[in-house]
């Protein structure tokens, strides 16, 4: 059953779908009044619906019960992004795996910085998340933090903090280790390759979800 996206709260009853997800059923599902859908506001919400009305550019939905989904425990992916998209991939992928938040990490030897571009760049990585959202059936956005530099990174009482650490023999990255240590966070590996940044993170991300399930 396809997954539409709404602005919330979601409610019982008749609701038009946002202008994006509404060309995308009527234009590349060919959706129908009385085809069955989901929907769901990304904030908990989620129903069962059936497309009530569909036009050239606009579709609504008659939305039946619905269903509370409980927030999920934080899981926040802080990353020193890649560059365009790759940096949408990752946010794909760790929407995918149920991170709570996607920060993105300013470094020495990052390539992102702040730029009058970052509202574009939210929008786009809101844009990625909202499609991994409704393909996997998810029910909470993630939150997208502003940037932050590693230096002026500060871990509460209790959090359980990792980043990733290159293998043993590897030369020693930059002082940005020796922050995150004092910052609380503690170094770990997985496995014994040299990992793509878009993969480690992923991967460090999703060992962490099990660890905290």
């Amino acid at each position: 059953m396809r997954r539409f996206l709404v602005p919330p709260p979601l409610a019982a009853g008749e609701t038009a779908l946002p202008p994006d997800e509404a060309r995308h059923l009527v234009s590349v599902l060919r959706g129908a009044v009385g085809d069955a859908v989901e929907v769901t506001d990304g904030r908990g919400a989620e129903a069962e619906a059936v497309v009530a009305s569909v036009s050239r550019a606009a579709a609504a939905v008659r939305v039946h019960r619905v269903r509370a989904v409980p927030e999920p425990r934080p899981l926040e992916l802080w990353c020193a992004l890649p560059r365009a998209g790759a940096a949408d991939d990752v946010v794909r992928v760790a929407t995918e795996v149920g991170a709570t938040a996607i920060r993105p990490l300013l470094c020495a030897r990052g390539v992102w910085r702040p730029d009058g571009d970052d509202a574009k760049r939210r929008a786009r990585f809101e844009k990625a998340a909202a499609n991994a959202l409704k393909q996997c059936r998810g029910a909470w956005m993630p939150a997208f933090p502003p940037p932050v530099a590693v230096e002026d990174l500060r871990f509460e009482d209790g959090d359980f903090a990792w980043f990733g650490a290159p293998r043993p023999d590897a030369p020693p990255p930059t002082a940005h280790a020796d922050a995150l240590r004092a910052a609380g966070a503690r170094p770990a590996r997985v496995g014994r390759h040299v990992l793509r940044v878009e993969t480690a993170a992923i991967a460090l991300l999703a060992l962490a979800g099990a660890c905290r399930d």
